[in-house]
C-alpha cells in the first residue's frame, strides 16, 4: 500500500470515527434499544490492576508480531524500493502509525461503530421492502438500457416485479433480523466453537495451499513475458519485476502467508464467542458484522490479510467484552507498534547501502 493510499485510508477512518461520535452523541438519548454505551465496557476487570490483566496478552501482543516481522529479512532490494520508495523509513513514524492504528481502529470497530451499525441494521430491516424495490428497479433499468426491443423491456420489468413479490412474501416481517438470527450468528458461533476448530484448520490449510500455487503460477506467468500491461504506470512497474520475482522472494511470500494464516487460527483458538453472543440480537448482529467490516478494510493485504483481520477482530471483540475496551486498545497498539517498528528497523538496516538506478528514480516518481 502506497503512502498516499495509507494517508487516504487514515483520513477516511478518522472522518467516519468523528461522524459516528456525532451521531451517537445526538441520537443516543432518543434511540438506543440495547442501551449501548462504550464507557460501560471500558474496563471490566472488577478492580484488578491493569498490568495484572494485561500480562495474559503478552504472547499475542509482543511475541507473535516480533516473530512474523523477522520474515522481512528475506525482502530483496527491489521489494524494499517498491515498499518504501527512495527514502529510508522512519522508526518514529512507525511508532506513531502503530499507536494511531491500534487506538482509532479499536475505538471505532469495537466502539462507536457498533451504534451506527445498529442504526443501519434497524433501518434496513424496517424499510426492507422499499430498499428491495429500489434495488430491483435500478438493476432492471440498467438491464433495459442495453435492451432495444420494447416488448423485451416489459418482460424484464415483469420478471423483476415477480422477483420482488416473491422475495417480499418469503422474507417475513423482520427479514434482516431473521438473516442474522438464522444464518450469520450461527455461522459466527460455528467458526469460533472449539469443537469445530479442526475443520477450520483444514479449511485454512487448503486455502493456503491454493494461494501458494496461485502465487507460484502468477510469478511464472509474469516471468514468461506474456503479461500485457494495462497502463504506462503498470508497464514501468513491471520493468523491475524480474528482480522482484525471485525464488527466495516467492518462498518468503508463501511463508508470510503461512504465518498470517497461523495468527488467524491462533486468534480463532483464543476467542470465546459466548460473551458477544449473550447480548440482544440487534447488538450482537452489529458487533459480529463489524468483524467482517474490519476484514474488508484490509483488502489491500490480499486474501490472507482479509481472513487474518477478521480473525483478529474476533479476538479483539472477545478481549473488549470480556476485559474491557482499554485492553483491546492496548493489545492492538502493542501488536502494531512491535510489528511496524521491527519491519522498519530491518528495512532501514537493509537499505543502508542501497544504490538507486534511473529506473528507481522513475518508479519513485510514479509511486
Amino acid at each position: 500500500m502506497s503512502t498516499k493510499n495509507k494517508r487516504s485510508k487514515s483520513t477516511s477512518l478518522i472522518a467516519m470515527f468523528i461522524s459516528s461520535l456525532i451521531i451517537y452523541w445526538i441520537f443516543n438519548g432518543w434511540w438506543n434499544p440495547t442501551e449501548f454505551n462504550p464507557w460501560a465496557y471500558w474496563n471490566l476487570t472488577d478492580g484488578k490492576s491493569f498490568w495484572e490483566t494485561f500480562q495474559k496478552f503478552i504472547p499475542f501482543a509482543f511475541i507473535f508480531p516480533l516473530l512474523i516481522s523477522q520474515l522481512s529479512w528475506f525482502n530483496n532490494d527491489r521489494y524494499l524500493k517498491l515498499s518504501y520508495g527512495l527514502v529510508r523509513p522512519s522508526i518514529i513514524s512507525a511508532v506513531i502509525r502503530g499507536f494511531y492504528a491500534g487506538t482509532v481502529e479499536e475505538a471505532t470497530f469495537r466502539g462507536v461503530f457498533i451504534y451506527t451499525t445498529m442504526i443501519g441494521i434497524f433501518l434496513s430491516n424496517k424499510f426492507f421492502p422499499w430498499i428491495l424495490a429500489l434495488s430491483l428497479i435500478v438493476i432492471a433499468t440498467a438491464i433495459n438500457l442495453r435492451v432495444t426491443n420494447k416488448a423485451l423491456k416489459w418482460v424484464v420489468y415483469i420478471v423483476f416485479g415477480g422477483i420482488f413479490l416473491w422475495l417480499s412474501s418469503s422474507t417475513g416481517t423482520d427479514p434482516i433480523y431473521s438473516l442474522y438470527e438464522e444464518f450469520y450468528i450461527p455461522a459466527y458461533n460455528w467458526v469460533l466453537s472449539a469443537v469445530n476448530f479442526p475443520s477450520v484448520v483444514k479449511f485454512f490449510a487448503i486455502v493456503w495451499v491454493l494461494e501458494s500455487l496461485f502465487s507460484i503460477g502468477s510469478a511464472l506467468w509474469l516471468k514468461s513475458g506474456k503479461f500485457v500491461p494495462l497502463s504506462t504506470q503498470i508497464y514501468f512497474s513491471l520493468m523491475g519485476l524480474n528482480e522482484l520475482i525471485t525464488p527466495v522472494q516467492i518462498i518468503k511470500n508463501i511463508a508470510v502467508s503461512a504465518s498470517v494464516y497461523g495468527i488467524t487460527l491462533w486468534s480463532i483458538h483464543l476467542t470465546d464467542p459466548t460473551v458477544v453472543l449473550e447480548g440482544p440480537l440487534l447488538l450482537t448482529s452489529a458487533i459480529t458484522s463489524l468483524a467482517v467490516g474490519f476484514g474488508r478494510g484490509h483488502q489491500y493485504q490480499g486474501l490472507s490479510g482479509v481472513w487474518s483481520a477478521i480473525a483478529f477482530a474476533f479476538y479483539m471483540q472477545y478481549v473488549t467484552f470480556t476485559y474491557g475496551l482499554v485492553f483491546a486498545i492496548a493489545v492492538h497498539v502493542c501488536y502494531d507498534v512491535v510489528l511496524f517498528v521491527t519491519q522498519t528497523a530491518i528495512a532501514r538496516y537493509k537499505m543502508r547501502n542501497m544504490e538507486y538506478s534511473g529506473l528507481d528514480l522513475l518508479f519513485g516518481s510514479l509511486r
